[in-house]
């Protein structure tokens, strides 16, 4: 079944009221596991709007978009605007750049062919974003024989040219220049209504001040707060009253305070960084 959502402004505000309540990503004690190693662990959270969910590599953020896109198996519930994600056989209005999606073998023309005609990717919008990043690569080659940034942008511009109301990202930035990565924030900022943005590397944070941040440690979700105030909090061990976030790192509890003390967030860099307190 398709799912595709149109434009709300000319239809009743009490309809509108209704259905905005059901426009967000929903988990309810979502367990993801590989084999005996569980990734994500009792996770419950309600996403609205565009938020960050940060973590080190490895610590399951691809893993959960994965899980929200219907690729990966899971325990417990995730719904998109009120629909479990496994009775969602095909989502107009949902796009992410993860590269299982579009490495279908073909020639980069032929899976920009294929995405207009099943996700409404607009070719036009395409070959916008794709002179604006300056891209010059032949549509006529397979995905793969990319380098590593150039088929994460690729990847990014289709997502993006789908016009999507959800937008899942994993980690968008990694491999691209500075200028690059600042073209892609913009575009984040642009285009979409609510969705996931994960990344481990802290300093393209402080372009998104007001957005929603969540950590994703130890298995677990903690947040959210706003990225301003993750940026210019301090990390201390234990916990502490004064916290604006208390977590788990590698098995101890640290708190993410305001003030002087303790480690400062925003010139750690990376969030690996976190994991050396």
């Amino acid at each position: 079944m398709n799912y595709a959502f149109n434009s709300l402004n000319n239809l009743d505000p009490l309809y509108i009221q209704i259905f905005t309540l059901f426009m967000m990503i929903e988990y309810q004690n979502v367990t993801i596991s590989y084999w005996k190693w569980v990734v994500i662990k009792n996770l419950t959270a309600k996403i609205d709007g565009k938020v960050f969910i940060i973590g080190k590599n490895g610590s399951g953020k691809t893993t959960l978009i994965k899980a929200t896109v219907g690729l990966l198996p899971y325990k417990g519930s995730i719904r998109i605007d009120g629909k479990e994600v496994r009775e969602i056989k095909n989502y107009l209005g949902l796009s992410t750049n993860l590269g299982e999606v579009y490495n279908l073998g073909y020639g980069i023309n032929n899976i920009l062919d294929i995405y207009s005609e099943e996700m409404n990717v607009d070719k036009g919008l395409f070959s916008e974003l794709l002179k604006e990043v300056d891209l010059d690569i032949d549509l006529k080659s397979p995905l793969f024989k990319l380098s590593t940034g150039q088929s994460l942008l690729l990847r990014n511009i289709l997502a993006f040219s789908a016009k999507p109301r959800i937008i899942l990202l994993d980690e968008p930035f990694e491999n691209i220049d500075p200028a690059r990565r600042s073209i892609v924030a913009e575009w984040i900022k642009k285009f979409g209504k609510e969705g996931i943005i994960t990344t481990h590397n802290l300093d393209i944070l402080s372009k998104f001040p007001d957005y929603k941040l969540y950590v994703l440690s130890d298995s677990s979700l903690y947040g959210p707060i706003t990225v301003k105030d993750f940026l210019e909090a301090s990390v201390i061990e234990g916990e502490s009253e004064d916290a604006i976030l208390i977590l788990r790192v590698s098995g101890k509890k640290v708190s993410l305070v305001k003030g002087k003390e303790g480690m400062k967030i925003g010139l750690l860099g990376t969030i690996d960084r976190l994991y050396g307190v």
